[in-house]
């Protein structure tokens, strides 16, 4: 949305995996801001879908003058603590009627980073994972 010399933005957010995602964190650069969820649960009883309003104005930094590798940042955590990070480019077009820049978020080329675990880390966290699921049940 796009009123006068301000701009919103409004992302939506959402797990479509398997497993809960902790200590989610949406960024941008160029934005003073940030929005952070303690849990993104999947679908089920407890899953929530989250409309981020982002509001730009024309003091915004991304708004004011070009800046080089712009992105929305989203990153997240499993439940064994491991750091996943989702970027979209985000392009900033200037506008015609004055100095400022508009924004476009490009959603259609990710890049993402994850951790790389060996198949002995991933069996051993597995077994981890059994083995306490196991005592939770035994409570």
């Amino acid at each position: 949305m796009n009123t006068g010399d301000v701009v919103t933005l409004t992302p939506e957010v959402e797990n479509l995996g398997p497993g809960v995602a902790y200590d989610c964190l949406l960024q941008l650069a160029g934005w003073d801001g940030s929005f952070s969820v303690k849990a993104l649960h999947p679908q089920g009883p407890r899953y929530r879908r989250h409309s981020i309003p982002i509001v730009l104005g024309a003091g915004a930094p991304i708004r004011m003058k070009p800046m080089s590798r712009c992105f929305l940042r989203l990153s997240y955590r499993d439940r064994w603590e491991h750091r996943y990070e989702c970027w979209y480019p985000v392009i900033q077009v200037q506008n015609a009627n004055n100095r400022l820049y508009n924004i476009r978020i490009d959603l259609s080329q990710p890049e993402f980073t994850e951790p790389h675990l060996s198949v002995r880390e991933m069996w051993t966290l597995l077994r981890q994972s059994s083995h306490d699921e196991d005592e939770e049940s035994h409570e």
